[in-house]
């Protein structure tokens, strides 16, 4: 379903241990640049009732996109090239460049043209009121391809570049608010706008596709009219997995909120939970409402102790028989968080007691 192979520009979102949350500036205006500055260090809320379910109370990570102080939009500047510390977009990309982003495997040459403070910006949204994160994909992409098939133009932030990483346990909480574009007609074409995560340590080889379970929370399209799906992916053999939800099929979508639209915000939470031996269980809420639960049992032990990293991105995303979209592809996020054991940092957030609510359809999680 997803794990594109990345040929665009990816924002590095890298924090500390602590819970941080990163301010952005009311007043960012569109196009815009952005430069490092401290993040701001403060709480996050209420624990979700979903985390809270498996004893996930310690706030991870939070990024505001709409917080009213500050413009920062990245925490304190890891290593690289001096000139990369000021300027978070030079309109190049390079996976070996050091700076926040890279441009992915199967690129062509000449890289993708990149638009300072056009591809990712944060800037005000009427639909949310306030500043948002907003990830454009450009139709104009739709001339440049990859080496690799299937592969993906991808305007992507994420908490890992692939040389520094701020990672997660397996077993976790994530939730955002986020929405797409209004809805078009389209004949083999395909968008796919995200909130999602993936496993640390991979690299332009995909070398850790095998342990990896992809945890999908909303993956967002603005072709064939609009729709949405997500769920739980195992690539680490012994199948299982599944949706959570769709927005198109039946029993998926009967417990959608009345009205339900791709382009209209929504929350979405998902909760990985495990006892890092037999199986993980991943269950979602849709705006506080439970969806449904699946699982897996990978059969590579290596899937219950490998980490994640977070990501939302804007992708264009050509599979096998579909085309690059032919008009401009938006994902908005108000603000994105992850909750997990108060040990997250450096180990695992495994249970050991499995709850079952039983009935139809049933939750179902460790703890």
């Amino acid at each position: 379903m997803r794990r594109w192979l990345l040929a665009g520009v990816t924002l590095f979102l890298m924090l500390g241990a602590s819970c941080l949350i990163v301010d952005r500036g009311s007043a960012q205006i569109p196009g815009a640049m952005l430069t490092f500055t401290p993040p701001t260090t403060g709480p996050c809320g209420a624990t979700p009732a979903p985390a809270a379910l498996a004893g996930f109370t310690t706030c991870a990570a939070f990024f505001d996109f709409g917080a009213a102080t500050g413009a920062s939009w990245l925490p304190t500047p890891f290593s690289g090239p001096p000139s990369t510390l000021s300027n978070w977009l030079d309109l190049v990309g390079n996976v070996n460049s050091g700076v926040p982003f890279h441009s992915g495997q199967g690129t062509t040459a000449p890289p993708i043209p990149l638009v300072a403070g056009t591809n990712i910006s944060v800037a005000y949204d009427s639909a949310a009121g306030k500043n948002v994160l907003i990830e454009h994909w450009l139709k104009s992409y739709s001339s440049y391809g990859c080496s690799l098939s299937p592969c993906a133009v991808s305007i992507s932030g994420q908490t890992y570049d692939r040389q520094h990483a701020l990672d997660f346990p397996n077993a976790v909480y994530i939730e955002a608010v986020t929405r797409t574009g209004p809805g078009y007609a389209s004949s083999g074409q395909q968008d796919d706008n995200n909130f999602w995560m993936w496993c640390s340590g991979d690299n332009a080889g995909h070398n850790n596709d095998s342990k990896c379970l992809e945890y999908d929370a909303a993956e967002l399209q603005m072709s064939s009219g609009g729709y949405g799906v997500d769920g739980l992916i195992n690539w680490a053999g012994g199948g299982g997995g599944g949706f959570t939800w769709t927005s198109y099929s039946s029993p998926l979508n009967t417990r959608l909120p009345p009205g339900w639209s791709q382009s209209a915000y929504h929350k979405y939470g998902l909760l990985a939970t495990s006892d890092g031996v037999t199986s993980v269980y991943v269950c979602e809420w849709i705006d506080d409402v439970f969806q449904s639960c699946v699982h897996a049992s990978p059969t590579n032990p290596a899937a219950y102790s490998i980490r994640h990293f977070l990501l939302a991105a804007s992708n264009g995303r050509p599979a096998t028989g579909d085309s690059y979209p032919t008009q401009d592809v938006f994902n908005y996020v108000q603000y994105m968080g992850v909750w997990a054991c108060g040990g997250w940092a450096s180990g695992q957030c495994n249970g050991s007691s499995l709850y079952n609510s039983g009935g139809g359809n049933p939750l179902i999680y460790w703890h």
